[in-house]
């Protein structure tokens, strides 16, 4: 089918009317003519979508970023006799040293990183201090939720369990030098937490 341009009288096909009035007579259109050209203008014209992908970007970078900043592991259950204030925040730090005879823990190990929400290591400071973030976190608690278990006589550490029971060996646990008692201490910023154990092996 055709139709006639009523700005020139030519016949043009159907299909094609609107793109001829876009192309012959764009400065002369009005009423109904101006309308058709100017809604095919606008369905044939791209998209910017850059700042609908930037409005995502930035979305996803805040919620990264509160994640990061604000999310922490929850607390690992255990069984230590004296559980965390999990709803009590602090956020202190100190340093660790567990060796026994010649094996000294390496706590940036994947298995120690950011284990639990009240006590852990992180890896981004290579486990060089450990970080409390609850409240009451007895030196019990800290070491459980690293899979050890430590009292004033014992130590079990990779599956290996030293006593003072046994002939010749001998388990140190100090804070700042004091020896403590892991079941009742709590955990206080700048504690130099040492835990030593010694056989005649």
């Amino acid at each position: 089918m055709t139709k006639t341009c009523p700005y020139c009288s030519t016949s043009v096909a159907e299909d094609e009317y609107v793109t001829h009035l876009e192309r012959a007579h764009s400065d002369e259109l009005h009423g109904l003519d101006r309308r058709l050209v100017d809604e095919r203008k606008r369905a044939s014209a791209p998209r910017n979508f850059k700042p609908y992908v930037l409005g995502i970007a930035v979305l996803v970078l805040f919620a990264v970023a509160y994640l990061a900043i604000f999310v922490t592991p929850a607390p690992v259950a255990n069984a230590a006799v004296q559980q965390p204030a999990t709803d009590a925040q602090t956020h202190i730090h100190g340093d660790i040293v567990v060796q026994y005879d010649d094996t000294v823990v390496d706590f940036d190990d994947v298995q120690y990183i950011e284990q639990d929400g009240c006590f852990h290591f992180h890896a981004h400071d290579n486990a060089e201090m450990w970080h409390v973030h609850c409240e009451n976190v007895t030196l019990e608690y800290a070491m459980m939720t690293l899979g050890m278990d430590v009292s004033e006589d014992t130590l079990v550490v990779d599956g290996e369990r030293f006593t003072t029971d046994d002939d010749g060996t001998t388990v140190s646990v100090t804070v700042d030098g004091e020896p403590v008692d892991p079941e009742q201490y709590v955990l206080q910023d700048g504690d130099d937490v040492r835990i030593v154990v010694e056989t005649d092996e």
